[in-house]
């Protein structure tokens, strides 16, 4: 999956913070079932090592695999962060796995330096919404794929009753990752113009426009950032793919780090939008 070193960096960070404590860890067995849907969850999983999958049950209790997640993953994004505290699929246990984890209870660390829990997390909101964005790109590849393969076969009246079984497992998973990546992306925003009400203007830009520079153009760009305004070597190269206009060069050099992290969210929904 997409990350750009500075999110992924935070990530680690987080990670070190958060879910390094042995009290805080628990083995489970395979078969566990770690969330129900629609049942109440008031923690955030770390995956330390394992695999999981995660189901979608719909109105006919048709029972679709919506995501497998490994060592690195973050279980429950949704329901903990969404405030709404109710899990939106279930997750189950597929080979014995070793989880950290987080609850509403959990203090956040230095607030004062770092923010509230929420604005901390950011990294990891913004890494679920890639994921899952890219989650139901997939799907509907796969959807089309599996059409076109199956318009070409002879026999059309069984191959059609075929056809409608896999677009309907297919559409249920794609709407329900779209459904629920939408919902990210609207309580991404929202925290951001409560917490960062600044960065605004640094996240559209990346979401608008994006990169729109040549990597010969941002290398000889950055070498002059780098002289002009006495900016390290990567900062210069990494404003100089932003490339913001010149009449707004100034806000972005009171901060630049800030103004680069903020860039690179837009950068990203950019993406896998």
């Amino acid at each position: 999956m997409y990350q750009p070193n500075m999110i992924q960096s935070q990530l680690e960070t987080l990670i070190e913070r958060y879910f390094s404590q042995p009290e805080r860890r628990i083995v489970v067995d395979v078969g566990t079932k770690i969330l129900e849907q629609s049942g109440k969850n008031e923690r955030l999983y770390y995956v330390v090592s394992g695999e999981l999958e995660g189901y979608y049950h719909d109105a006919s209790k048709v029972e679709t695999k919506v995501f497998s997640a490994s060592s690195g993953a973050f279980i429950g994004v949704h329901s903990f962060f969404s405030g709404s505290w109710e899990a939106s699929s279930s997750v189950v246990v597929k080979k014995q796995a070793e989880l950290a984890w987080i609850d509403r209870n959990t203090q956040a660390i230095d607030v004062a330096l770092n923010g509230p829990l929420t604005a901390q997390f950011t990294p990891v909101i913004v890494n679920e919404l890639s994921r899952r964005q890219r989650r139901a790109s997939q799907e509907a590849i796969a959807k089309e794929k599996a059409l076109q393969k199956l318009h070409t076969a002879e026999q059309m009246t069984t191959l059609g009753q075929l056809a409608a079984g896999i677009a309907h497992e297919l559409n249920n998973a794609i709407g329900v990752v779209s459904s629920k990546a939408d919902r990210l992306e609207t309580t991404l925003i929202e925290l951001l113009e409560e917490v960062h009400p600044e960065a605004s203007q640094y996240f559209d830009f990346g979401l608008m426009r994006g990169q729109n520079v040549s990597s010969s153009e941002a290398r000889k760009r950055g070498r002059e950032f780098e002289k002009t305004y006495g900016l390290d070597k990567a900062t210069a190269r990494q404003l100089a793919k932003a490339n913001p206009d010149k009449e707004h060069l100034s806000s972005w050099l009171a901060n630049p780090q800030q103004a680069l992290r903020f860039w690179q969210m837009g950068l990203i929904f950019m993406i896998y939008d």
